[in-house]
């Protein structure tokens, strides 16, 4: 049994999309109230809408309107015209990149095949819109209630094809995924599942099933009551009921001519009434339907039929347009690909050159530096050596000059011991108070040279004098003048001579001066000195 309803739910799905506005709804809903008059004056009132759409550039309304459109040409059974507009409003959603209208248009053009029992293209776009739709709920752009669209369009395609099992299995499905948002109502539903308990002979239950149904559809689509008042004939058919059976058959007939509504549907009803009219005996009704099938079949379905071969021959040129476009796209895709691989390669050898000049440049510049800075290094080692040398050299000098001087008051101190010693023995004509004055200025002059030494030592020998004076603050004067002359290498007695004492006392002075110095026996009190 061939059922179709492509267009049952095209104003919920618009309902349910953000993009629609109210204006698309209007105007589809105006053209279903006329369809059910005339189909010609509905399809070209959408067709006039659709150029004013275009034209003002709304892609989206656009397409719904030309959904709508092939909508009518299903219901009036011009499959051929149906198919071109689906695939006209496929084309426009893909360059809109619209994968909700793309997800829909999938259903209906997979129906289309159903229809003409191409089992494997129909699956094929409905599972491609399932795979869609799935999509778009991973991103969240869908809700998981739109799948059961595409599993009731299967449970019909399975069940017209008679394959029960998997039309059970997708039956499961819709009700898995349905709720109240479903665009596919729970009615919908139980009219398939009534379907599925008449060919299991579960009559009563399917019976039931149908008559709940037919007051929600006649409030809500009275044209699909054709559909379900077939339904019902069946019923009653397979339990002999023949007068309900006639009731319902005549009943879905007078729907489908007062709404211009799934009239491909008409001649399997009028081969229904056919076999009624046979096991009733009456055989010139049965043979006047069986005609009235025939002709009927042979507009909708028959591959004579100049309306429908197109479509059977699959001479579709928007298909073929699609498909080269596919493949020239494909194509395109595939050299810009491999140009883009080529120029990305040679960017990379580029990068690559690149990166290895500025490492080798770099490297030779580090190199450079490195000997560079090596080299002043040497220079200022040298230079520095040079300076300390020349530092010492000088110091060295300046400390013999010293030194010398230090001998040379020596020699002047014990010059004048001797004077002092001689003026004190002296004779008579010399007055004791020119002696005194004398021997006065002999001490103040010596008491300045020793200052003078002190001064030239101090400038000379700076930081020497700085830390012994730093780190040895308990020195007395004496002390710190031994420390200056041990560094100048005068001899003890020589120190003897300059100080005005024995040589004994010198040593004694040492001796003490060790200890304020805090070193031992073992350490040798000149190279300790020396080394300050």
């Amino acid at each position: 049994m061939v059922v179709i309803c492509l267009a049952l739910n095209s104003t919920k799905f618009y309902a349910q999309n953000e993009s629609n506005d109210n204006t698309i709804k209007n105007i589809i809903k105006v053209a279903t109230e006329v369809r059910f008059k005339n189909i010609e004056n509905s399809v070209k009132f959408l067709k006039t809408e659709f150029e004013k759409y275009i034209e003002k550039g709304d892609t989206i309304s656009s397409v719904k309107l030309l959904i709508e459109i092939a909508n009518n040409f299903s219901h009036g059974a011009n499959y051929n015209k149906a198919y071109d507009y689906y695939w006209k409003a496929l084309l426009l959603a893909d360059e809109a990149k619209n994968e909700e209208l793309k997800a829909l248009l999938f259903v209906r053009i997979g129906r289309l095949y159903a229809f003409y029992r191409r089992k494997d293209i129909a699956i094929d776009y409905l599972n491609n819109s399932i795979a869609i739709r799935k999509n778009l709920i991973k991103k969240g752009i869908e809700t998981s209630e739109v799948l059961v669209e595409n599993y009731y369009e299967k449970l019909k395609t399975y069940r017209e094809l008679k394959e029960f099992e998997l039309a059970e299995k997708c039956l499961d499905s819709c009700l898995f995924y349905y709720n109240d948002a479903s665009i596919i109502h729970r009615k919908q539903i139980q009219v398939e599942e009534a379907i599925l308990l008449s060919e299991e002979h579960k009559l009563k239950q399917a019976e039931d099933l149908l008559l709940d149904a037919i007051p929600w559809f006649k409030d809500k689509d009275p044209s699909y009551c054709v559909l379900v008042n077939t339904l019902l004939g069946d019923v009653y058919a397979k339990d002999n009921d023949l007068s309900h059976c006639r009731f319902y058959y005549e009943k879905a007939l007078e729907t489908s001519r007062k709404y211009n509504a799934h009239i491909d549907f008409t001649p399997l009803i009028y081969e229904k009434l056919a076999k009624i009219s046979i096991r009733e005996n009456n055989f010139y009704e049965a043979y006047k339907n069986t005609e009235t099938a025939k002709e009927l079949d042979a507009l909708f379905f028959d591959s004579r039929s100049e309306n429908n071969r197109p479509l059977l021959e699959i001479k579709d040129s928007f298909r073929t347009v699609r498909q080269t476009q596919e493949e020239v796209f494909k194509e395109q895709e595939i050299k810009k690909l491999k140009q883009d691989d080529e120029i990305l390669l040679l960017h990379r050898v580029i990068l690559l050159i690149i990166v290895i000049s500025i490492l080798i440049i770099g490297l030779v510049y580090l190199w450079s530096v490195k000997v560079q800075h090596k080299t002043e290094k040497q220079i200022i080692r040298k230079n520095r050596k040079k300076e300390i040398k020349k530092a010492k050299e000088a110091l060295e000098l300046r400390n013999k000059e010293l030194a010398s001087f230090a001998l040379q008051l020596a020699e002047k101190d014990e010059f004048l011991r001797q004077l002092k010693s001689k003026l004190k023995t002296g004779q008579d004509d010399i007055s004791i108070r020119e002696i005194k004055q004398l021997t006065n200025s002999i001490t103040i002059s010596n008491v300045k040279s020793w200052q003078e030494f002190k001064l030239r030592f101090t400038s000379v020998n700076n930081k020497f004098y700085k830390k012994l004076t730093t780190d040895y603050p308990n020195l007395s004067q004496r002390d710190q003048k031994i420390c200056a002359l041990i560094k100048l290498n005068i001899s003890s007695k020589k120190m003897a001579n300059l100080l005005g004492i024995s040589v004994e006392s010198v040593h004694t002075i040492r001796y003490r001066l060790r200890k304020k110095l805090e070193i031992t026996s073992e350490v040798n009190l000149e190279e300790f000195i020396s080394s300050l």
